[in-house]
């Protein structure tokens, strides 16, 4: 008689590890429910996620902005999570969700090419085969200034 295979979830096995990762998940969904339910709603909706790590809070939210209000709010985040844990919560930290900084990523500075006027110009000199090198360089130069102006600037 053929056996009877049935699919078993991830928390039939011996190994509860994900067991402990969901109890830990539900954990911090308390605590973050305790959290909104002390604070305005304008600032609930900013809380991402959260944390808590031994004594210390940490809420992820969305922009500087909401992260300066709720800097004022942090007495009542602390005594909230201090009673969704029944742990002493000593110290917040708030961050700024990393998706959100890469909007507002740091422009590299370009290199400051002359106008081709001046490229032109300065390749009008260099006309001559001379074989001294300085000129071969200035005419090296004047190419490669002509190439990188072509380009184009966002790359």
């Amino acid at each position: 008689m053929a056996k009877k295979h049935s699919f078993k979830t991830p928390l039939a096995f011996p190994n509860k590890t994900l067991a402990v990762l969901a109890l830990h998940a539900k954990q911090q969904s308390i605590i973050l429910n305790a959290i909104r339910s002390k604070i305005p709603d304008e600032l609930t909706r900013s809380i991402k996620y959260l944390a808590v790590s031994g004594s210390k809070l940490q809420v992820y939210t969305d922009n500087a902005a909401n992260a300066t209000k709720l800097r004022f709010h942090a007495p009542t985040l602390i005594s909230a999570a201090s009673l969704a844990t029944q742990a002493k919560v000593l110290s917040l930290q708030i961050r700024i969700t990393e998706t959100l900084r890469q909007e507002y990523q740091i422009r590299k500075p370009r290199p400051k090419l002359p106008s081709m006027a001046v490229i032109k110009a300065l390749k009008a000199n260099q006309k001559s085969k001379s074989a001294d090198p300085l000129d071969q360089a200035l005419m090296r130069l004047s190419l490669t200034l002509e190439k990188l102006s072509k380009k184009p600037i966002d790359s």
